[in-house]
């Protein structure tokens, strides 16, 4: 069994798809955290997120790989669950709610910086299949990824305590999934009503300022970074083999 390069616009599908599907889920995964706590839909989403792992470990085909960012993008819902974490337990417009709301930055940061070297180092060394004598580079980062995510399952179910009291939560799921289909409909989305709610018109009006630029500022960059990786293949081709030599 062999790996077959797919082209490139589904290559372009995976991380797509990706986004899109934690766009569709997030709303739905915060509306159930209001109403169940936050606890149990954290857990799920990590299970979610270790199956995911598991499932692109063993991807020895591309239709595999897409189950398993398909699965991903589903219960990719920690990060906006942070926020509402760091929101429960912090006073508002207080410089504690601030550094929390910082902290998730600099995790989240400090994972974009550290996680693609630690795969780029595990994928020199292949591994065999149990089912070909092929070597395949995604599996030792897979692994790892799988041993991280199950880690850090085991953490907040030992540790993670509720921080939303039952007397604070939403009393129906109808109301979130309302909410939910307001962030999910693009007209509601781009007016930021759902988020505006109850505000004034100069605050409305500096919302959206910065919501647009910072949607314009994400779509272009988005665009470059994951370009990146293509434009370094095509042009310099560079691959997992690649040694960089010193310049004399």
């Amino acid at each position: 069994m062999s790996l077959v390069p797919p082209p490139l616009h589904f290559t372009g599908l995976i991380g797509s798809l990706f986004s899109f599907l934690q766009f569709l889920t997030n709303p739905l995964i915060g509306a159930l955290s209001d109403v169940y706590g936050r606890r149990p839909m954290m857990l799920v989403c990590m299970a979610t997120m270790v199956t995911s792992y598991a499932v692109w470990s063993m991807a020895f085909s591309f239709e595999v790989f897409l189950i398993a960012r398909i699965i991903g993008g589903i219960g990719h819902g920690n990060v906006s669950l942070s926020t509402a974490i760091v929101a429960d337990i912090t006073p508002p417009k207080s410089k504690q709610r601030s550094r929390g709301m910082a902290m998730i930055g600099v995790a989240f940061s400090i994972g974009f910086i550290v996680g693609p070297m630690i795969g780029a180092a595990f994928s020199m060394y292949g591994v065999r299949s149990l089912l070909s004598t092929q070597e395949y580079p995604f599996q030792l980062p897979a692994f790892f990824a799988v041993a991280v995510a199950t880690l850090d399952l085991l953490f907040l179910w030992a540790r993670f305590r509720e921080t939303l009291p039952e007397k604070n939560r939403a009393a129906s799921l109808g109301d979130g999934i309302h909410t939910a289909v307001d962030l999910i409909n693009p007209m509601a989305l781009f007016s930021f009503s759902s988020a505006l709610r109850g505000s004034s018109e100069k605050d409305r009006q500096s919302v959206r300022y910065l919501g647009w630029t910072y949607f314009l500022f994400l779509l272009l960059f988005s665009g470059l970074e994951y370009s990146l990786t293509f434009l370094t293949h095509d042009k310099f081709q560079y691959s997992r083999y690649v040694r960089v030599e010193p310049i004399a």
